[in-house]
């Protein structure tokens, strides 16, 4: 993988599925992303804060559309197939192009929980990451307690690989996190 096949990342091609179509986040979101932003049970277990307010949603859509246009921007907008609302995000929250591996991350509207459209948008997304992308490695980190993601991964043939103690600063104290991964050769051998 070169720095060339980032640009694919300036216009995030849309990815479909089942019940979701995943595709570039765009303004046109800022309602349905700041309804799960501001929700303090839907960020419990995320490196970021709840948004007190639309202000903060509509500084984060500007800073996602500046990553996009300069190919630093690597998620989707979770949308559903019958309305297209948006109802959280899904994608790589870093990709290291010298090992040719990415790390997946998501988040979804607390609305939308237990009903599968988690998994289906990580499975979408891995299947990117391998087929198109050609990464070695998809891992994720998890800060424990959060069992939900857990089963996300699990479902999606993500393997446990440790916890790092004390690994993130986050809510105010040091969070112990799970590492979960899933090799090329293990994806397409499952």
């Amino acid at each position: 993988m070169t720095d060339i096949s980032l640009n694919i990342f300036r216009n995030i091609p849309c990815l479909e599925t089942e019940r979701l179509i995943l595709k570039k986040i765009t303004y046109r979101d800022l309602t349905d992303i700041y309804e799960y932003s501001q929700d303090e049970n839907v960020t419990r277990y995320l490196l970021w804060d709840a948004h007190p307010n639309i202000k903060v949603t509509k500084k984060y859509l500007y800073l996602v559309n500046k990553f996009y246009s300069k190919s630093k921007f690597y998620d989707w907008g979770i949308h559903l197939k019958e309305n297209n609302k948006m109802i959280g995000t899904c994608g790589f929250s870093q990709i290291d192009i010298e090992n040719n591996s990415a790390e997946i991350g998501y988040v979804l509207n607390r609305k939308y929980w237990q009903r599968g459209f988690g998994a289906e948008a990580v499975s979408k997304v891995i299947e990117f990451g391998f087929d198109t992308m050609g990464f070695n490695r998809i891992s994720a980190r998890v800060i424990k307690g959060n069992i939900n993601s857990l089963k996300v991964l699990s479902k999606n043939g993500l393997k446990e690989e440790g916890l790092l103690r004390g690994a993130v600063f986050a809510k105010n104290r040091y969070q112990d996190v799970f590492v979960y991964s899933i090799m090329r050769e293990e994806y397409y051998n499952v």
